[in-house]
């Protein structure tokens, strides 16, 4: 009746009911799986789909709406198919959901799709989007789309997956990837271009991915280029998180950085490749209107910044390839982080205060009079 892969993918083979038994570590349990024939539903105008199955749009729809309204709502429902075939929908929602799986759709400005209280829902291989918008998600995937105009803002979720994402041709000042108040998830294999022209002007995107509040997060291996500010940007609270294996070209400031209201604590930055760019990374401790929580005590604690290789820097100040200096925080506030093995490529640095708070690892090449951290511990 269906088969199981190693992944945990259950498929259906022929109709009829039978029993999948999952066993872990001496613990069993089991489920009844049903096999179904199951009607396609045409969609040919704007409607709210509130019975679950799959859902197929014939046509473009929704001509002419205009935010907020919006075209196509999925709401209070559970195990819902949407296929728009590569057909324009104007306004895409889904609230109170679980099961639901968006594919090849159309969202274009100045509609957008979001999403609020969503379980396990998957946003895949949609082209053109204006954006994705999603609040208090668990299990969310947004995969394969094609972003332009605006990005994906994910909040208050925890163990979403965004990866194998293009994005380009983003409003100005906008970031590809916004997240903010959740915890465990990943940002994998994205593909961003934030149109930035290296001018030194605030023209394009301000930065690739913006972390705000965020907890045991992955972010690995995507491909960031032509931002104004950071590829990869850090507020306030960031802990247990890991910034690993990226590509960053031509960010304004830095690869990786993190100024506002900066908390960091056992993260890691490690094995990035950072080019054309003042420095593979920026932090230090400052307050202003960006901060969500400008009563933070701040703190650089038990991070490691490791492996990572620093080409082509661009001129401007400061110039130190690799700069975290926190001048406004006690120090007691700053400990125990390990610079290892970076490649600076012959910039100098790195440039640490308080030095207290910062442990040579070893391997760091960079110029010798620049930085006693420079060769050997």
């Amino acid at each position: 009746m269906a088969t199981v892969s190693s992944q945990g993918v259950l498929t259906a083979v022929a109709f009829g009911a039978t029993t999948l038994t999952v066993k872990y570590a001496g613990t069993t349990t089991t489920t009844a799986v049903s096999v179904v024939a199951v009607s396609l539903t045409t969609v040919t105008s704007c409607q709210t789909i509130s019975a679950p199955g799959p859902y197929a749009v014939a046509n473009d729809i929704g001509a002419g709406l205009e935010p907020p309204a919006t075209c196509i709502s999925i709401d209070v429902v559970q195990n819902v198919q949407l296929d728009c075939q590569n057909h324009v929908v104007m306004g895409l929602s889904l609230s109170h959901v679980s099961g639901v799986t968006v594919t090849n759709c159309l969202v274009p400005a100045p509609t957008r799709a979001f999403g609020t209280t969503l379980t396990n829902v998957a946003i895949d291989h949609n082209s053109s989007l204006n954006g994705w918008s999603a609040t208090g998600s668990t299990g969310l995937r947004v995969t394969n789309n094609h972003f332009v105009g605006e990005g994906v803002n994910v909040f208050s979720s925890t163990g979403s997956l965004i990866q194998n994402n293009a994005f380009d041709q983003l409003t100005e000042g906008a970031y590809a990837i916004n997240m903010a108040g959740g915890s465990n998830n990943q940002i994998s294999g994205n593909s961003i271009d934030g149109g930035y022209d290296g001018s030194g002007q605030k023209v394009g995107m301000d930065d690739g991915i913006l972390l705000t509040d965020e907890a045991g997060d992955l972010v690995a291996g995507n491909t960031i280029a032509n931002v104004w500010d950071a590829g990869v940007e850090g507020v306030d609270s960031v802990t247990n998180t890991t910034i690993s294996a990226n590509v960053i070209h031509n960010a304004g400031v830095a690869g990786v950085a993190a100024y506002w209201c900066t908390s960091w604590s056992e993260d890691t930055v490690s094995a990035n490749n950072v080019s054309q760019s003042i420095q593979v990374m920026l932090a230090y401790f400052a307050v202003g209107s960006q901060c969500p929580n400008p009563s933070s005590q701040g703190g650089f604690h038990s991070n490691r910044i490791t492996g990572n290789t620093f080409r082509n820097q661009t001129p401007g100040p400061p110039a130190y390839g690799l700069d975290l200096e926190f001048q406004t925080l006690a120090d007691a506030a700053v400990s125990q982080n390990v610079i290892q093995g970076n490649d600076l490529g012959g910039a100098p640095g790195p440039k640490l205060f308080p030095t207290s708070g910062f442990i040579n690892g070893g391997g760091n090449i960079c110029p010798p009079t620049t930085s006693p951290f420079c060769g050997g511990p």
